[in-house]
């Protein structure tokens, strides 16, 4: 068994190529069930999306169209407009002190809705002003002051993920039902090929199994749905 990338496949069942490590290739044939599935025959006809981890308070500001701009750290690489899948984090325990201590925990600790990202801006810290370049207008919008700002980033670019269509779900859902995307869980022969491709070219793969999430992530990740 020879281990190939995808595009090389390609050539070689095209006619394109008809030698690969001085083996010397005569009538390539295509088999009938080499499409495009996992070993349980699901398509991976996917959809790629962000799922990012937001505090209760944060969430509930997002859903009720207060916070419009969600500042992080960094910036994903992929063009805008996108979707992203909102954790709604647990926080901690805490009590209600009248009539009786009864404890309560703020946060689901599921994926409770959607937005659709539209557009990314880049914030540098001003060493002469002392504070993000920023205009008031953007600042009211992230619900943070000039002073939280500078204790979030510490001088280092920040990044303003404008929000819209802020949507909640009618039914939260879990994190193990989300998969990382191009994140195969298949331990085969092709391994090694597979983590130096693409991707896309991992999920290409018949084997490719998925790896469903077992813990939400810091900050964001890339996962893949089913649902367009």
């Amino acid at each position: 068994m020879l281990s190939l990338r995808p595009q090389w496949c390609e050539k070689i069942f095209n006619g394109e190529k008809t030698i690969v490590k001085d083996i010397g290739i005569v009538k390539p044939v295509l088999r009938k069930d080499g499409n495009n599935t996992t070993k349980t025959g699901e398509k991976n006809e996917n959809v790629k999306k962000i799922l990012m981890s937001i505090k209760p308070h944060w969430a509930e500001k997002i859903f009720t169209n207060i916070k419009i701009i969600e500042v992080r750290k960094t910036a994903p690489k992929i063009d805008t407009p996108f979707e992203v899948l909102v954790y709604e984090t647990k926080g901690k325990t805490k009590y209600w002190s009248q009539p009786l201590p009864i404890p309560y925990t703020e946060g689901s600790g599921k994926v409770i809705g959607s937005f659709v990202c539209d557009r990314i801006d880049k914030y540098t810290f001003s060493n002469y002003e002392a504070r993000y370049r920023i205009n008031d207008v953007d600042i009211a919008k992230t619900c943070l002051t000039h002073p939280e700002l500078i204790a979030y980033g510490k001088g280092k670019p920040i990044y303003g993920w404008h929000i819209t269509e802020p949507k909640l779900f009618d039914k939260p859902r879990d994190i193990t039902e989300f998969a990382l995307y191009g994140r195969c869980a298949e331990d085969c022969d092709e391994y090694d090929i597979c983590a130096r491709d693409s991707e896309d070219g991992r999920m290409s793969c018949k084997y490719f199994k998925r790896t469903f999430l077992e813990r939400p992530p810091q900050s964001y990740c890339f996962v893949e749905t089913d649902e367009k």
